[in-house]
């Protein structure tokens, strides 16, 4: 009987050790895994340098949406993001920003404060 309950001890540490070791194993290789793959990623995309925003230099150079806001500031003479985004709600406040900043940048219109706070105003 003594023999038989050594032999499961010693079978059943063996198990777990067993166990405990392919554990390590596959976590070593999950992680050296993930690493490869963000080196991966990394080497493949490429470095994309910001594009600079072109000032349109009259108003048949503006994109249409550059010309509708146009319009509405010089009718409106002050504008808002909120109010940009009202009129053109499916594009992102991004591209609407850039849009804003090209006329910024043109002289046609002038900013003031940053964010949610800016107001845009007609120049004239």
């Amino acid at each position: 009987m003594r023999r038989n309950t050594s032999h499961k001890l010693v079978t059943t540490a063996a198990i777990l050790a067993g166990a405990l070791l392919g554990y390590t194993y596959i976590k070593n290789r999950k992680e050296k895994s993930i690493e490869t793959e963000k080196d991966t990623k990394q080497e493949l995309l490429p470095k994309v340098e910001k594009k600079q925003i072109q000032a349109p230099q009259n108003y048949s150079d503006m994109s249409h949406r550059q010309k509708t806001l146009y319009d509405i500031i010089k009718e409106k003479k002050v504008l808002t993001p909120a109010e940009i985004h009202k009129v053109f709600p499916d594009i992102s406040t991004r591209t609407l920003r850039r849009d804003m900043d090209a006329l910024v940048k043109s002289g046609k219109v002038t900013q003031n404060g940053t964010t949610k706070s800016t107001i845009y105003k007609y120049k004239k």
